[in-house]
């Protein structure tokens, strides 16, 4: 894993979660960019509680599960939903169910899926939610 130092995920915070908010329309192309804000800003809040200034030694253990981070090092209620639902697969017969974790979201985006159960629309309001907690903590 790349070392990035404590200015730099704060710098990326702020850029994603400025770009996500410049859109009206939202789409999933836009909730990755706040999947990845949330992420960024849940790791520098983390260094800065550590008094760390990069991540070298850090994360391995929580690739991009944002409730694991959450729980285990960071300390705030916020959660997102942990089982999703993404529409079945119809081929080959008969038709597949899938399902993701939290851990998966940024690939449930990123390849074009959308969820169903919980919406992305739930899942976007859920990383609002921490993103404003975020807000409180890093600025």
């Amino acid at each position: 894993m790349i070392v990035f130092t404590l200015r730099e995920l704060k710098r990326a915070w702020r850029e994603a979660g400025s770009a996500f908010e410049l859109s009206d329309n939202k789409t999933n192309a836009h909730r990755l960019l706040l999947f990845y804000a949330v992420e960024t800003g849940l790791k520098a809040v983390l260094l800065k509680r550590e008094s760390k200034e990069d991540t070298e030694g850090e994360f391995s253990d929580f690739q991009h599960d944002l409730n694991k981070l959450i729980y285990l090092k960071v300390g705030t209620s916020l959660r997102l939903a942990t089982n999703i639902r993404l529409d079945d697969l119809k081929q080959p017969i008969p038709p597949r169910q899938r399902k993701a974790s939290c851990g998966d979201l940024n690939q449930v985006w990123r390849y074009g899926a959308q969820a169903r159960e919980p919406s992305d629309e739930t899942l976007e309001a859920q990383l609002l939610a921490i993103q404003e907690w975020l807000h409180g903590e890093l600025t």
